[in-house]
C-alpha cells in the first residue's frame, strides 16, 4: 500500500450525521481511489469562489497593438485565491514538491447556500493551486469522486491528490 499524508488543515470535526445529499460524512473518507504510491489531502475553509461567476471584460491594445477583448477572472476570486493557496501551502509536508506527472484530483465542496455549478469549481481548484500542489493543471486527467456536498456548519473543499499509476 502506498505512502498517504493527511492533514485535515484547521480544527475539521467530522461527525457521523448524515449531509443533506444522504453522505455520511465518516464514510467520505472512503470514496474514491485507495490504491496509489502517494496521496495527500489538503482542506480549505469556507466557500471557494469560482473563476466562472462575474467575470470582467476588457479591451487592450490601441495605437500600436491591435486591440482585442480580454476576460479577467471577478475581483472576489482574485481576492480569495491567494488566501486559498496560503492555507494549502500551511497545510503541506516539509520539503513538499508540486506533482510534476499525471495526476487525479477529487474535491469535495461542502456548499453553505445555494448550490456551486460543479465545473466552476473545478476550473478555480485546478487553476489556483497551480504550482502549489501541481506544476501544470493539464497534469490533472481524472476528477473523478468529486462533487459538492450541502454542510450548512462547515463550508470547505477537501482536495484529495495523487500520482496517477502508468499502466505498461
Amino acid at each position: 500500500m502506498g505512502r498517504k499524508i493527511e492533514n485535515s488543515g484547521p480544527n475539521l470535526k467530522a461527525d457521523r450525521r448524515s449531509t443533506h445529499d444522504g453522505y455520511n460524512l465518516m464514510d467520505l473518507e472512503k470514496i474514491g481511489p485507495q490504491n496509489g504510491d502517494f496521496e495527500i489531502k489538503v482542506v480549505v475553509l469556507g466557500k471557494v469562489l469560482s473563476k466562472k461567476n462575474s467575470k470582467r471584460s476588457f479591451d487592450v491594445g490601441g495605437v500600436n497593438v491591435k486591440r482585442r477583448r480580454v476576460v479577467l477572472p471577478s475581483k472576489e476570486y482574485k481576492r480569495w485565491e491567494p488566501k486559498a493557496r496560503a492555507e494549502v501551502l500551511a497545510q503541506l509536508p516539509t520539503g513538499f514538491k508540486p506533482f510534476d506527472s499525471p495526476i487525479e484530483v477529487r474535491a469535495l465542496y461542502f456548499w453553505k447556500q445555494h448550490r456551486p455549478d460543479l465545473s466552476g469549481m473545478l476550473e478555480s481548484v485546478g487553476d489556483a493551486f497551480e504550482s502549489v500542489l501541481w506544476t501544470n493543471d493539464k497534469l490533472i486527467k481524472s476528477w473523478d469522486g468529486s462533487r459538492v456536498i450541502h454542510d450548512v456548519k462547515n463550508p470547505r473543499v477537501e482536495i484529495y491528490v495523487r500520482r496517477l499509476q502508468v499502466e505498461s
